[in-house]
Parts: C-alpha cells; sequence; structure tokens
C-alpha cells in the first residue's frame, strides 16, 4: 500500500519540530513538501528529506490545487493522499496508524481526532478524540488534516471542486465534500438502498488523537488577519461560493454510527451469582442440569405480552428478508447502540458492537449471561437494541429486540438494561431497589406529585416544571395576602381562621416538578457536629424552560421517594425505566400516559390497569415520528406550542390529587393492590421470561 502526505510547510513548520521527526525512517509513507517561505537553508533541508519538493508562494489551498493539477501522475500512483497543516503536533507512528486504519476500514475521506485543548484550538467539537471509539462515521471532514483515498480524490478532482479556481482558504470545502462530491454513506438506510448507491465512507479516528498547537482565525479576526490581507482572501465570500456551486449547506457536523474499542464483554462475559434460584447453576458451555424456560410458568400479564408480540410478528413476517436468524445482519442499519448476540451451545458470543450509551451494553450482556447460566437456550442470532429507539423507518417482521416500543411496532421487547443496575443512575439491581423500596414508608408524606428527572428530553416535562413553579408563587402570594389579611382581624372569630387554613390547603401547590439529569450527584448526609447553616435551597425549574437550574437538593434517591404521596410517571420522547420503581414504593402512581399510536411500552405493561393500581393521566397531546411535539404556526408563520393539551394534564392531575386527598382509601387501595406484584416480579422472573424471549426468537428464525 502506496501512502503519501502533501505538506505545504513554513519555516516553523511542526513536521521537524514534534517529538518525531515525520520523515524518519520508521515512516511508511512518503512526504512531498510545497516550501511556501524563502529561507535557503530550508529549501536545502526540507529538499533533502522529502520524496518531492518545490517552493511556492500562497495559501495552503491554493498550493494543493496547484499540486493536483500539475502533478496528477504523481498523486494517482497513491492509494491515500493526507493535506495536513503545518502545525499539528503528529507523531510517525500515529501517521502509519492513520493510514492504516484507512486501508483496514475502507475509508474514503477521514481525519485524526482531536485532543481536547480548549475552545480556541478547536471549532469543531465533533472531532474531540471519544476514547471509547476506535472511530465515528460522520458527515463532515474538516480541512485542517483531510485524508483522501485514490477513488475519493479521482472524483473530487474530476468535479473540480478541489481544482477550483476560487479556492484559496478551503472555507465551504469541508462541507461540500462530504455532502454533494463525496455523499457519505447513510447508515440508517440498508447497504442496498437507493440512497447509498454510490456512496463514501467518511470518518473520524477516535484511536488516533492529535494535537492543533495554534489557536483559530475566528470569522471576525480572520478579514483581519495578515494571512488573509496579504492574499486577499475573503473566507465567508469563498465558503458561500463553495456551498452555493456544489450544491451543499453549512449542516451541523453530526455522528453517524461508532466502531467501539473492544468491551470487556466481547472477551470476557460476566455472570451475576444468583440470590435464590431453583434452575441449576452450570458451567457456560454445559446444558446438562439446565430447564428450559416454560410460558407456562410466567403470569399472565408476561405470557400475554409474547403472545400478542409474536402474534404480530408473525402475521408480517412476509414483509422483510428474514427467515433464519442468520439473516438479522442485514438489519443493522436500524440499530443506533446496542450489538448483535449469537448464542451457540449457551455460550454468548458478541459478534459486533455498535456502540453503547453508558452501560446499556455491558449490563445487557451481564444479563443475557445470567439468562444463560440458568436455562437452556436454543441457538440463535439477535439484533438487540439498547438505544431508546429503532431507527426509523419502521420495519416489519423482524424480530429485533428493544428495550420499548409501541403498540403497532412489529419488534420483541426485552427487559432493559436497569434490571441488573443503572450505576450512571444511582441505582443498584432491581431486586436489592425493589426490596428498599417495598419496605420504605413515611409516616407523614407530602400530599404532592412528585416528578425528579431531565426535562430537555420531552417538551411535557418541561412544561409541567413551569406548571409547578406558578403554583409555589401563587402559594407565596397567597400566604402574603393570607396573613395580612389575618393581622387586621384578630379581633374575629376562631372559624374565620379554620377557613384561611382550608383555603390554604385547597390552594397548595400539586406539582412538585424539577429537572434532574442522570449522574448529577444525590445530596449527601450533613456531616455529624457542624455548625454550618445548610446551603439556600435553589430553584430548580426556572420560568424559561432553557435556562433550567439545576441544584443538588433537586435529586431524590429512589427510597426517598417515600417522602411524597403521589408520584408523576412522565415518559421521555420513548419510555421511562422509573415506572416500575414508583410502583415498587407505598406512594400513588400517577401514570401520564400518550395515546395508544405514540405510547411505547415495555413487556411487562400489560400488567398495567387504569385505576386498579395506578391512575391515567391522558396525554391528548399529538406526536410527530420521533415522538416529538407537533407544533402549530400562528398568522405570521411562527412555530407556536400548542398547550392546550398540557393544560388539560395538569387539571387532571391536580384533580386526582384532590380527590384521593378527601378520599384516603381510594389511594390506599392504589397502592395495596400492587403488593402481590411488588413481592413476585424480581429478578429471577425477569430472566425467566428474557429466557422465553430467547427461544421464541429462536423458533421463529427457523
Amino acid at each position: 500500500m502506496k501512502r503519501l502526505i502533501v505538506l505545504c510547510a513554513g519555516d516553523t513548520s511542526l513536521h521537524q519540530r514534534t517529538h518525531q521527526h515525520w520523515t524518519q525512517s520508521t515512516r511508511e509513507y512518503d512526504v512531498a513538501i510545497i516550501y511556501y517561505g524563502s529561507t535557503s537553508a530550508k529549501i536545502r533541508e526540507y529538499k533533502r528529506e522529502a520524496d518531492w519538493f518545490c517552493q511556492q508562494s500562497g495559501p495552503k489551498w491554493t498550493l494543493v490545487r496547484d499540486f493536483l493539477v500539475s502533478q496528477t501522475h504523481l498523486w494517482v500512483r497513491y492509494d491515500f493522499v493526507a493535506f495536513p497543516d503545518d502545525d499539528l503536533d503528529v507523531s510517525v507512528q500515529q501517521w502509519n496508524d492513520l493510514f492504516e486504519m484507512g486501508t483496514a476500514y475502507d475509508l474514503d475521506l477521514y481525519q485524526p481526532s482531536l485532543v481536547d485543548n480548549g475552545a480556541d484550538y478547536i471549532k469543531h467539537t465533533l472531532l474531540v478524540s471519544q476514547p471509547q471509539n476506535i472511530l465515528r462515521y460522520v458527515n463532515f471532514v474538516e480541512i485542517m488534516t483531510p485524508i483522501l483515498s485514490r477513488r475519493a480524490l479521482q472524483r473530487a478532482v474530476s468535479k473540480r471542486i478541489l481544482t477550483d479556481t476560487h479556492l484559496r482558504s478551503g472555507w465551504g470545502v469541508d462541507y461540500a465534500l462530504p455532502q454533494t462530491i463525496l455523499p457519505h454513506h447513510k447508515y440508517d438506510c440498508s447497504p442496498d438502498h437507493p440512497a447509498n448507491r454510490n456512496t463514501y465512507q467518511v470518518a473520524v479516528i477516535d484511536a488516533v488523537a492529535i494535537v492543533h498547537t495554534k489557536p483559530l482565525s475566528h470569522t471576525a479576526d480572520a478579514k483581519k488577519s495578515s494571512f488573509y490581507k496579504t492574499f486577499q482572501i475573503d473566507p465567508e465570500k469563498e465558503m458561500q461560493y463553495f456551498l452555493q456551486t456544489y450544491g451543499a449547506k453549512a449542516v451541523a457536523p453530526a455522528s453517524l454510527r461508532s466502531v467501539p474499542v473492544a468491551a470487556p464483554y466481547m472477551t470476557s462475559l460476566p455472570r451475576r451469582t444468583p440470590v435464590s434460584t431453583t434452575s441449576p447453576n452450570t458451567s457456560p458451555g454445559n446444558r446438562k442440569g439446565r430447564t428450559r424456560p416454560l410460558r407456562t410458568d410466567l403470569p399472565s400479564y408476561l405470557s400475554q405480552n409474547i403472545d400478542t408480540e409474536f402474534r404480530l410478528l408473525r402475521a408480517t413476517a412476509s414483509l422483510a428478508a428474514y427467515t433464519t436468524s442468520a439473516d438479522i445482519r442485514n438489519f443493522y442499519h436500524k440499530i443506533t447502540f446496542g450489538f448483535h448476540a449469537r448464542i451457540r451451545r449457551n455460550n454468548l458470543t458478541v459478534v459486533t458492537d455498535f456502540g453503547s450509551f453508558e452501560s446499556r451494553n455491558t449490563n445487557t450482556v451481564a444479563m443475557l449471561n445470567d439468562v444463560l447460566g440458568r436455562y437452556q437456550i436454543d441457538d440463535v442470532d439477535v439484533l438487540v437494541s439498547t438505544d431508546d429507539f429503532v431507527r426509523q423507518p419502521d420495519i416489519r417482521g423482524v424480530p429485533i429486540l428493544c428495550m420499548a416500543k409501541k403498540r403497532a411496532q412489529s419488534y420483541v421487547t426485552y427487559p432493559d438494561h436497569s434490571f441488573y443496575e443503572w450505576t450512571e443512575a444511582h441505582t443498584r439491581s432491581w431486586d436489592e431497589e425493589r426490596t428498599q423500596l417495598m419496605h420504605t414508608a413515611c409516616p407523614n408524606p407530602r400530599p404532592q406529585a412528585l416528578f425528579r428527572g431531565n426535562l430537555s428530553t420531552f417538551y411535557l416535562r418541561e412544561y409541567l416544571a413551569k406548571a409547578s413553579q406558578k403554583e409555589r408563587q401563587i402559594q407565596i402570594q397567597r400566604h402574603k395576602h393570607s396573613t395580612h389579611h389575618q393581622k387586621h382581624r384578630q379581633h374575629q372569630k376562631h372559624t374565620h381562621k379554620q377557613r384561611y387554613r382550608a383555603r390554604a390547603t385547597k390552594h397548595a401547590p400539586v406539582l412538585d416538578v424539577s429537572g434532574v439529569h442522570v449522574g448529577d450527584v444525590p445530596p449527601q448526609p450533613p456531616a455529624a457536629q457542624t455548625t454550618r447553616k445548610p446551603p439556600r435551597r435553589v430553584a430548580s425549574a426556572s420560568a424559561s424552560a432553557s435556562h433550567t437550574v439545576r441544584s443538588q437538593s433537586a435529586f431524590v434517591l429512589l427510597r426517598d421517594h417515600a417522602k411524597w404521596k403521589y408520584l408523576l410517571h412522565i415518559p421521555g420522547r420513548s419510555y421511562a425505566a422509573r415506572l416500575k420503581y414508583l410502583l415498587a414504593t407505598n406512594s400513588v402512581v400517577l401514570y401520564v400516559k400518550k395515546r395508544d399510536a405514540y405510547e411505547y411500552n415495555e413487556f411487562w405493561y400489560a400488567y398495567l390497569e387504569a385505576d386498579t393500581n395506578c391512575v391515567v393521566i391522558n396525554d391528548h397531546n399529538a406526536y410527530d415520528a420521533h415522538n416529538k411535539n407537533v407544533v402549530k404556526r400562528n398568522a405570521r408563520g411562527k412555530k407556536i406550542w400548542d398547550d392546550s393539551a398540557n393544560e388539560s394534564i395538569v387539571k387532571q392531575i391536580q384533580q386526582t390529587v384532590h380527590r384521593l386527598e378527601t378520599h384516603p382509601r381510594q389511594a390506599q387501595s392504589l397502592v395495596q393492590s400492587n403488593d402481590h406484584w411488588r413481592r413476585t416480579f424480581d429478578y429471577e422472573l425477569v430472566l425467566k421470561y428474557f429466557g422465553v424471549v430467547l427461544n421464541e426468537v429462536a423458533a421463529f428464525g427457523r
């Protein structure tokens, strides 16, 4: 394989000054140097060390353009050609690795990632190195150091974008190349989809992170700099020219798919020793002694879910090119995060890892191992999504495993990662949390509806946070008015005071909704024998959702949810894993439920019965395919929120709380109805369900 670096170098070029000289003998590439200075000593030095040399003044991309036009016979011999700036700290080994990555992953347009040394040195945060990945397929490569394959460079030259006479600063070329000249691969479509004809592999290499050593020239400064003045360059005008001429847009750089570093479970698979199990726990490779998980051993709500999902799956089987479980690899394009798992003789192999958000993949693989340690599972290949969504558009007749799904989707739900544990959310295993929540009670819980979660993932959450703050403000004003009124009426009878108390109770805040993020540090108990005053509580939700204030005091541990009489379950754009924890408490659960067309259901939701084990608050909002609110436009065409459905949700919550406060026996009945479920819905039952699902998928694919 032949590789070439085309370096436009000045007197202070870092290719000589870094810890490893780019032209030293260990290099596995050739170096062409275009020297834009005029020092005689440098001319002799660069000419001696380069495989090809010329001296020419001008900006980098003008020099590159002239090189591509005049030296076609030279660069066309190379498999990869790189065009780096001369202010980059890169070692010879890093260059060798970069070219090897291009070969190994059949890349066409790519670059190294960047060490994060501050906003003055990095324009696009997408390019900052992510150590958990080997590389990421992207829709953008910066002009700082692009590397092109021979076929990509030939096409770019034939389309004249790199030989355009307007090419001077390079601004706009980084958008146009992967959009229209070398259109990047569409990873949300199958490889044989028409959109993926004649596409190119565009990537940023996380495994190789380099340092940009000079501050950036921002737009305002660029026009004033001596470089742009000397060569009479207006980078903004040049960018507009390239965008218009080559039909591109200045879209936000985005990661399309990642290739993660091999996770520990790729080589060694953890297995949790069961606390209590009736199934023999034998060695991973031995099926002897294991029993098959039986659907008849499952409670009706779990068995019902399996019947419903596989009935829909079989009814749509003819719509997809899926005949055996091995065909599942044809549907990789539907997965953002997750993995392809292969089970053979009760051994698990992760064939392909698509990357993971937090510890989802690790925990899900650990659960699969726990299933294999207890039950006999048929040989099967399964595609497991650990993202909140399976990529749009939906496909039918393919048993992709997902954490939650809409009723009309023909996927198969499995127990999500949080049943194992969720360290990032300070959540232990399901059995540990369930047991503690069952036995945690508060003698005088607050008569309010509590919610703590990420507000930015779902507009309704932001709306309820504002409504919660508005309730508090109204209470403060009423309290001030009531106190002032009573001071001037102390001579009146005691009954008037009782009336004021009744009014205060009636208008007390019902909502207690604040924003916290997964990973926020929960409040720590105060140190013993301290004389310091506790910090003043900070409001968790501001009047503007875009300026949400978060504080330690807003975080509420699961066990502390018992301090509230009512707990709100507000799904995000898909689902929220917290519902099972809320039902395990001794509080009343208010489930804000979307319409069936939009609601995402977990595998156990058939258990839920409105006004029996929870109170359903109806969400009549309309949502799009990505479960975002459908907005309307005013007379001027500006997007505005239609909050009528959200106002109804607030009223339903307030009325429900007032009703249950008036009829406490109803509230008590709602809590008690979950007693049996709390005792029986344990980790062992979850694993048995998972085992039944795996065997059903295996049977479907035969």
